[in-house]
């Protein structure tokens, strides 16, 4: 006889909606929480507005820094919750990483990285050892 498996019960959903993440960052040990619905649709409303808004520059470090408040504590206020997205790895550090996973946006990284034609998830430094010069960098001789 085959085993059937058994189905998740409701408990099992509330448990994962629910389930916060502790990392260790920085020499910090942080608690994240999933943000209620309404919280990931204002992080998600506010990105969204600021790409259309055609302001590129700094948008995934605030859609960053806007998850981490939400999910880490919203009495950050904006300033802090950016500088401690820079202290802990940037818009691609754990952090990041974490707090928009739990917002669901975890995709906009792979996105933004495929757009820069970024593969296997290789820095720009390694990709580029020179990423101030121009595009056309003379050939070496």
């Amino acid at each position: 006889m085959t085993a059937k498996k058994k189905l998740s019960t409701l408990a099992d959903i509330r448990r994962l909606i629910g389930e916060p993440v502790i990392l260790q960052v920085a020499g910090l040990r942080l608690r994240l929480t999933p943000p209620t619905a309404a919280t990931a649709l204002e992080v998600r409303e506010k990105m969204f507005a600021s790409v259309e808004e055609t302001q590129q520059t700094g948008v995934m470090l605030t859609a960053t820094a806007l998850a981490v408040k939400a999910c880490l504590d919203p009495r950050l206020n904006d300033e802090e919750a950016i500088q401690l997205v820079l202290r802990t790895g940037g818009e691609r550090g754990p952090l990041a990483l974490q707090a928009l996973e739990l917002c669901g946006l975890g995709h906009m990284l792979a996105e933004v990285a495929s757009r820069m034609g970024e593969e296997g998830g290789a820095s720009t430094e390694v990709a580029n050892p020179t990423p101030f010069s121009s595009p056309a960098r003379p050939d070496a001789a």
